[in-house]
């Protein structure tokens, strides 16, 4: 999501209007650790300096490997995702996976595990009245015009 919001529409503003609505955002640390693009991680420092975004650290390296072991066509940032939101649920805590991959979200379905991705968190956004119409159909233009992958009737 962090990756979408930094390089796809260009609109970082996202992540303050998630925090307005009280919402914590984590990003496992095997996703911060594949961040290849230096704004990108340089935007995702930023953000954890200001304590906007955290680094999940609740998954060894081989908890993950072992895993994607199961799911080996997934990479190791949906794989720790997956992971955290199962150790997270069970301290019963209200919490959505991120995911766009459509074979990781399948992965998800077959656990039981809550998901949305990018487009739902815009979405949810649009709902709950934090970005205005404008705003919204702006941001679906700039993911249109991107290499982000969505359907094409979705508005």
């Amino acid at each position: 999501m962090i990756i979408a919001i930094v390089n796809e529409i260009k609109y970082p503003e996202l992540i303050d209007k998630l925090l307005k609505l009280n919402h914590e955002l984590f990003v496992p640390s095997s996703v911060y650790d594949e961040l290849l693009d230096e704004n990108s991680k340089r935007e995702c420092k930023g953000l954890i300096e200001n304590d906007k975004l955290k680094v999940c650290r609740l998954n060894t390296k081989t908890e993950v490997e072992d895993f994607q072991k199961s799911y080996p066509y997934l990479g190791k940032g949906e794989c720790d995702s997956m992971l955290q939101f199962t150790k997270l649920t069970k301290n019963a805590q209200k919490v959505y996976c991120i995911l766009d991959d459509k074979p990781a979200r399948k992965v998800a379905d077959s656990l039981n595990i809550q998901y949305t991705g990018l487009l739902g968190l815009v979405k949810l956004l649009k709902n709950r009245n934090a970005i205005t119409s404008n705003e919204y159909d702006n941001i679906m233009k700039a993911l249109e015009g991107s290499t982000f992958r969505m359907p094409r009737d979705v508005k």
